[in-house]
């Protein structure tokens, strides 16, 4: 019985190792698409499929396209998976484009620990004083060690001497990892 759960647990190992080759090699065929694949590429964010959408968002996020943000937001908001709308919010990191700022500074107040994380990430990539309120709120008041050090990294890019007060505040913070951004 040992034996044959060592082979089934190879088997599988096996198996999990050719469908994440397959999904890379699916994601760098969509990358290597460039722009003139985007229309076609936002389209399929609407996919029924879960993998279809993930590797959709992969895609559109490592071409940077800025046609793609304002469907990347809207797909780290509203998608129905996290993976989805994690891959989303990592593109919108990527652009650094001040449109998806709305939908970012919403998405600090997400039920999703990971999903505030990549919003206050993507804010500091952008860089832009009107998250400064926000991102202070976050700061001041995430239950999230990871959070409110992300939010303090994206306050100190940001520069904005409102968040002054605030990052004081967090020199006293519980979390060394906050305390050091602070």
């Amino acid at each position: 019985a040992a034996a044959n759960a060592q082979e089934s647990l190879d088997d599988y190992r096996q198996l999990v190792k050719e469908i994440d080759h397959q999904a890379s090699t699916t994601q760098k065929q969509l990358r290597d698409l460039g722009d003139g694949a985007v229309p076609a590429l936002i389209e399929a964010l609407a996919d029924e499929d879960d993998l279809v959408r993930l590797n959709v968002a992969h895609a559109l996020a490592s071409i940077a396209n800025p046609v793609c943000v304002p469907e990347l937001a809207r797909v780290a908001e509203n998608d129905r998976r996290l993976d989805v709308r994690h891959q989303a919010l990592i593109g919108l990191r990527h652009m650094a484009d001040i449109r998806s700022l709305p939908t970012l500074v919403r998405l600090l107040g997400d039920n999703d620990e990971q999903t505030r994380s990549y919003a206050a990430q993507a804010l500091a990539a952008i860089g832009h004083r009107r998250a400064t309120q926000s991102l202070a709120g976050s700061l001041a008041g995430d239950a999230s060690n990871e959070v409110r050090t992300h939010a303090a990294i994206a306050l100190m890019q940001i520069r904005d001497r409102r968040a002054v007060p605030t990052l004081v505040a967090a020199l006293s913070d519980r979390d060394l990892n906050v305390r050091g951004w602070a």
